[in-house]
């Protein structure tokens, strides 16, 4: 039976998931969040379906085994791949990046957005769909090389800016009014972004979307958490040391990660 202080399990390939965890401990201080990076197979966006689908299966599978209320694809490539396939094959919610986000997109009164995000978001065509469907023309990028960039630490500096024009260039000549980031690392590049002209108020992350979906299916459930501040626990399938040493530039000091190999109830 649902406790209202059972666990909410969030995963990602890596850090990049980070951000959506930051958002929903802003949105849901008090809720007991389970992170899951998936570093030893990370990144996931040049994946295949079938691939993705081991994966989400695999890390679902486990979030079972500890008895969560919710879990967040803190993903735009499972969320746009595999939350469909899947999400009939269990009893909790599983809420996905991309819905929340494509709602967003239409409150506004534009003609067209840019996506940047992975290969296998882009080829989904999920946001483009959903968006599209409201009026707003999408313009979508590929972007295969920032999530290297990120799970490095490697943020700012010329490099970076130099892939970033790169990128960004094709959507900005079609005259683009928002630009989703389209994947769970981007809202680290952000500041590399600024210093290139661009201002916040430009961007949409939809991991503060997805936050804001998932504070609002807890309060219709009433599955709020009233015990006081949840506990927070970090897993990663890879490296426990190079994830908590990435994590300060994203998340802050991380007490204790473990490797989930490890654990009962993950078999990779």
């Amino acid at each position: 039976m649902m406790k209202n202080n059972n666990p909410i399990g969030v995963f990602d390939s890596g850090v990049g998931g980070l951000s959506v965890l930051k958002e929903l401990i802003k949105a849901l201080p008090d809720e007991h969040y389970i992170y899951f990076g998936d570093t030893l197979r990370v990144p996931y966006g040049d994946k295949s379906t079938e691939e993705l689908l081991v994966c989400t299966r695999r890390i679902l599978d486990y979030f079972k085994t500890r008895d969560v209320k919710a879990v967040v694809v803190a993903c735009n490539t499972c969320s746009a791949n595999t939350i469909e396939l899947v999400k009939d094959e269990y009893d909790f919610e599983i809420l996905g990046l991309i819905e929340p986000a494509a709602k967003y997109v239409c409150s506004f009164n534009i003609k067209s957005v840019g996506l940047i995000a992975t290969n296998a978001t882009v080829k989904s065509n999920a946001y483009k769909k959903l968006i599209e469907k409201n009026g707003i023309n999408v313009f979508q990028q590929s972007c295969p090389k920032l999530v290297k960039y990120v799970e490095s630490g490697n943020i700012q500096g010329q490099e970076i800016t130099e892939v970033l024009k790169e990128y960004l260039q094709p959507l900005f000549d079609n005259n683009i009014e928002k630009l989703i980031l389209g994947c769970t690392h981007y809202p680290f590049l952000v500041p590399a972004m600024n210093e290139m002209g661009i201002e916040n108020e430009f961007f949409i992350n939809p991991a503060v979307c997805v936050a804001a979906k998932t504070k609002e299916f807890l309060i219709d459930k009433k599955w709020l958490n009233r015990n006081g501040k949840g506990i927070r626990e970090f897993y990663v399938s890879g490296d426990t040391d190079e994830f908590k040493q990435n994590s300060k530039l994203f998340f802050g000091d991380i007490a204790e990660v473990k490797n989930v190999l490890s654990q009962e109830g993950l078999k990779c």
